[in-house]
């Protein structure tokens, strides 16, 4: 580039000055794309403001019925920011002000210790207006869990169905003899401090006539006396209660109709207490004590279900049982562990012929336990009524295994009247294997016993293996009718 003798002028500043220029130029284009997006723009705002979508152009009584209708099948709703309701107060304002306004929303609450502050709960309750509460308040800190008792007392007269899992300090706390509770249909209570050795403290709870009150759960209460009214329940449910102090219960509990109860402690001999009749009560489950059955006559029973270890002395008790009771429709029992074959026969055989549903739980499948109970099913040697049969066991099934199950089958399809219409095995096991799966040979086999003839009518049959932790299901069933299905989940 040259510079001017005279002026000193340089001939790189045209060159420069003009690059400006065009930059200038391009900075104002672009401006004025700016300008005209920026007007596209607010005109699509205008537009898109002026749409309403058709759930919020709604009356608010139509969307909060839709919200009622999209709360959790859970029994209790969860304080969960990801579930309804509180995922309802999150999606807009107008949503928000819906879900606030609609106390059934807020009627249902599960609070667990560690999750949740107290504060959120007396929050919860007057977000529900004067409607009926369901509660599940768990918290073994003393200190929180006396907040929530206290909490949940102020509304006490709209509990529902509630139930409450709290250390023995804070059970003390409830204290209802001055309130109303004229909506309560279930009470549940559960001494969380029961296995931490608390025997220097005990409780009374009172509660005062509910006329809608119909069951009570007293789980775990050995420090506890209950003063409930107790001649209008129709379910029970006692865990770990002391024999004598069960039937001083079961006494006043004229109109029972549903019995579970768990009995500690030694079992009392039947000549020291006198035996008790419940009338009304047509179903039974005793868990791993059946002591109290050598005290109670149940003529009108329909469902017994025993978990127990079976030997002789409980023979003794069923049979003495059974005959001063009436005739069972289903009996249950667990778990079926080293039990001799014939002992098993001996307790089916003293179950009344009017069985007609039989379930059977074996533990383990180890010695060929399963086969073992197969072999006393005989409609010749027990049972000859059964419409339906159900096995539940841990381990594998051979196929030796499914060779007796076609056995009994073919024993009672063939038997007259013929009466098995159902029959479900359930395996639990670690691993699955291709062979627990029947042969197509012995599916055959079964599927011409489950098929319809003259004489006889189709039948059900299903196969389940559910591996540990439930990663998978394999399912095979024959309803006599079809091929078999079966299915991997």
């Amino acid at each position: 580039m040259s510079v001017c003798s005279n002026c000193g002028f340089d001939e790189s500043w045209a060159t420069q000055t003009l690059s400006h220029v065009d930059l200038r130029k391009r900075l104002s284009e672009l401006d004025a794309i700016i300008s005209s997006l920026t007007l596209q723009r607010r005109a699509l705002q205008t537009v898109s403001d002026a749409i309403i979508y058709p759930v919020l152009s709604l009356p608010p009584e139509i969307i909060s019925e839709i919200f009622l209708r999209c709360l959790p099948s859970a029994s209790y709703a969860e304080s969960s920011p990801e579930d309804a309701p509180l995922l309802l107060t999150q999606i807009c304002r107008q949503w928000r002000q819906v879900a606030l306004q609609t106390p059934g929303l807020w009627t249902s609450l599960r609070f667990v210790d560690g999750q949740k502050s107290v504060e959120l709960v007396s929050l919860w309750f007057s977000r529900s207006g004067d409607l009926p509460l369901d509660l599940n308040l768990n918290c073994s800190d003393e200190l929180r869990a006396g907040a929530l008792v206290q909490a949940s007392m102020s509304v006490a007269c709209r509990w529902r169905d509630v139930e409450f899992s709290l250390p023995l300090t804070s059970v003390a706390q409830l204290d209802l003899r001055a309130y109303s509770l004229p909506n309560l249909r279930t009470f549940t209570l559960d001494d969380l401090s029961s296995g931490l050795g608390r025997i220097d403290i005990s409780a009374t709870v009172t509660l005062p006539p509910a006329p809608s009150l119909r069951s009570v759960h007293l789980l775990t209460l050995p420090n506890v006396k209950a003063d409930v009214p107790w001649a209008q329940l129709t379910t029970l449910n006692l865990y770990r209660i002391a024999l004598r102090g069960g039937l001083s219960i079961l006494a006043n509990c004229t109109n029972l109709v549903d019995l579970k109860i768990t009995t500690s402690g030694e079992p009392s001999p039947p000549s020291t207490i006198d035996l008790l009749t419940l009338n009304s009560l047509t179903s039974l489950t005793c868990d791993f004590e059946t002591s109290i059955l050598e005290h109670l006559t149940l003529p009108h029973l329909l469902h017994l279900r025993v978990s127990t270890t079976l030997g002789p002395p409980t023979v003794t008790i069923f049979k003495n049982f059974f005959l001063r009771s009436c005739s069972l429709r289903s009996f249950a029992l667990s778990p079926i562990f080293d039990t001799r074959q014939d002992t098993l026969l001996e307790c089916l055989r003293a179950v009344p012929d009017s069985v007609t549903e039989l379930e059977l739980t074996c533990p383990s499948n180890e010695g060929e336990i399963v086969t073992g109970v197969f072999s006393v099913l005989n409609p010749d040697l027990a049972l000859p009524r059964l419409k339906a049969i159900h096995l539940r066991a841990s381990g594998h099934i051979s196929d030796e295994e499914y060779q007796s199950i076609a056995d009994v089958v073919h024993a009672r399809r063939n038997c007259s009247p013929v009466t098995l219409e159902l029959f479900t095995c359930k395996f639990h096991t670690s691993w699955s294997r291709p062979w627990d799966k029947p042969r197509l040979s012995r599916l055959a086999q079964l599927k011409e016993l489950a098929a319809p003839t003259l004489t006889r009518g189709p039948m059900s049959l299903t196969f389940t293996t559910v591996t540990r932790l439930r990663t998978k299901t394999d399912h095979v069933s024959l309803n006599g009718t079809s091929n078999p299905i079966v299915q991997s989940n």
